[in-house]
């Protein structure tokens, strides 16, 4: 009998635990924007949610006809999440955030894009620094390397590659010197 009520009142708390109406706010990441001048002929915007151990959660969003858009993300922990649109920009998030974002539309690289976006709501100064610091990095000279680091890697000596890599750690504590400054 005393297992019977046991496991009554176990189903009990947790039924009014999920049909408590602000549980279902709690653990909503809720962004909204708008793409100013966006295209029309291309009013898809994509959302991918980074989780840990988990894949990829991606969600397209229609634009309205001024640019507009709103989607959620279900997480019981604070999230980082890609916004897409010609190109993209990361967003960082907690559980029960509510984000409002503007950025231009017709900027097709990542600086452009960045120097535009305007954060508002929850966590809107951490996202702007977090804009800030992606500007910084997207603008800097070793990140249009990459294929170069590849390219040095497969073909150079190590000790030649070693004394690339030590030039580009020395340009990334420059660059984190800097933001820490700003």
């Amino acid at each position: 009998m005393k297992k019977i009520l046991l496991l009554l009142a176990t189903i009990s708390v947790l039924n009014c635990k999920t049909n408590h109406p602000d549980h279902s706010q709690k653990d909503r990441i809720i962004i909204t924007g708008k793409v100013i001048n966006y295209d029309p002929l291309n009013p898809i915007i994509s959302l991918a949610a980074n989780r840990i151990a988990v894949k990829r959660d991606v969600i397209k969003v229609v634009l309205d006809d001024e640019g507009n858009f709103k989607a959620s993300f279900k997480s019981t922990i604070p999230i980082d999440f890609f916004v897409g649109y010609k190109t993209n920009f990361l967003v960082l998030a907690h559980p029960g955030d509510s984000i409002y974002v503007e950025f231009n539309g017709t900027a097709e690289d990542r600086p452009l894009l960045l120097e535009s976006i305007k954060f508002s709501g929850d966590f809107a100064d951490q996202n702007q620094d977090a804009a800030a610091f992606q500007l910084m990095y997207f603008s800097n000279s070793f990140y249009p390397n990459i294929e170069k680091s590849y390219l040095l890697m497969k073909l150079c000596e190590p000790i030649r590659f070693k004394t690339y890599m030590d030039s580009c750690k020395v340009e990334w504590y420059n660059l984190l010197s800097r933001f820490e400054k700003k």
